[in-house]
């Protein structure tokens, strides 16, 4: 039994490593329609580095609070990635595994919103050609979902605007 929980707790820890050693990747967030109030209320993430292939495994399981019957979430990602329904059984496993042990202190007040990097990237674009492809759309857990690409923020919540969805300084941030 030792010998399993070091072995995934083993796991764990490389694919955190990978994933903050990675590229930087500004903040993801829900965008909702305009004039409709949504929230990403809990959520839990796991990711996982497979070295022989290259390939980063982002499993996300999420709960929104608010008005939206429809909405999209952004999540900046280096190559395109492949959308798939996953199960939750590894989540309730993991949480237990991993569960902290509980200590009673004081908390400092700070405000943050928990996917960012402290370096964003940077419009590598011409000035005037901004852009937005649809890579591919699909139903993924009963969602239609739309992979984008671009390199430019202000295409992006144009994009957002065209389509709909809410936007504002802070999602083009």
């Amino acid at each position: 039994m030792f010998r399993h929980l070091a072995a995934v707790l083993s796991l764990f820890a490389a694919s955190v490593l990978a994933y903050l050693l990675s590229a930087a990747a500004e903040a993801c967030c829900p965008a909702p329609r305009l004039g409709v109030h949504l929230v990403n209320a809990d959520q839990s993430v796991i990711i996982l580095w497979d070295a022989a292939n290259k390939t980063q495994h982002f499993i996300r399981r999420a709960s929104f609070k608010g008005d939206a019957d429809d909405f999209g979430f952004l999540i900046p990602s280096p190559t395109q990635p492949e959308l798939s329904e996953s199960g939750n059984e590894t989540f309730p496993y993991l949480h237990d595994l991993t569960k902290p042990e509980v200590i009673d202190m004081p908390r400092s007040l700070g405000v943050g919103c928990g996917c960012s990097s402290a370096a964003p990237r940077q419009h590598t674009g011409a000035p005037g050609l901004a852009w937005v492809k649809v890579l591919e759309e699909k139903v993924v857990a009963g969602f239609h979902a739309a992979v984008l690409e671009t390199d430019s923020s202000a295409a992006l919540v144009k994009w957002l605007k065209d389509n709909g969805y809410a936007y504002s300084p802070e999602i083009e941030a």
